[in-house]
């Protein structure tokens, strides 16, 4: 961590120099552990969001209850998948010789070792990005319900990705009129990530 000493810290980059810690471990972000529990918390999230849509009182997955959530369930995958390097060096103390058997290539894959800072960021990410309501199931309800038009499940599926990427890239290529004040992300998030750091910097 940078010395903060009497700095005052006002912008994002403010933030990146002082607060934000520089360690770097060159663990990699994607792979099967992190897109598997991504793929769960983004399902659960989103099913829950779209439920609570149509009711009276909404009701949402909290940011630091994600967080820990997924730490837990991170970790408990490493204790209970085998290490892939554990087991390796027991296949080499008993005789094994020349290639890696494709098993103990497969626990690699399936547990990579230690649950890591960038695993746990991506997985928070995509479940967050998860939390929003998506405003044309609306649309398609509202036809089914007072207009008796239904419509199948392909149709609907196909239109809510062709508006959520249209949606997506024009705020993309809008992003410097949309984005009003680009800072405001770094303050609204800099808590989450205070606790993933220190739920990382306190495990090694």
């Amino acid at each position: 961590m940078a010395d903060t000493g009497d700095t005052v810290i006002v912008t994002g980059a403010d933030v990146a120099a002082h607060l934000v810690s520089m360690r770097y471990d060159h663990d990699t972000a994607i792979n099967f552990r992190s897109l598997f529990l991504a793929s769960v918390f983004v399902g659960f999230n989103a099913a829950l969001t779209q439920i609570y849509n149509f009711k009276p009182a909404g009701s949402s997955l909290n940011m630091g209850a994600i967080v820990m959530l997924v730490y837990f369930l991170g970790n408990a995958w490493v204790k209970i998948f085998p290490d892939a390097s554990k087991v390796e060096s027991r296949w080499k103390t008993r005789g094994g010789r020349g290639k890696t058997p494709k098993w103990i290539s497969a626990l690699r894959f399936l547990n990579p070792g230690p649950f890591q800072l960038k695993e746990h960021a991506i997985i928070v990410i995509c479940c967050t990005a998860s939390g929003d309501d998506d405003g044309a199931t609306t649309l398609f309800a509202a036809q089914r319900l007072f207009y008796d038009l239904p419509l199948n499940a392909t149709t609907i599926v196909l239109s809510l990705i062709s508006i959520g990427l249209f949606g997506y890239g024009a705020c993309g290529f809008l992003r410097p009129v949309c984005v009003w004040h680009p800072e405001a992300v770094y303050w609204a998030n800099l808590p989450i990530v205070k606790t993933l750091q220190g739920l990382h910097l306190a495990s090694s």
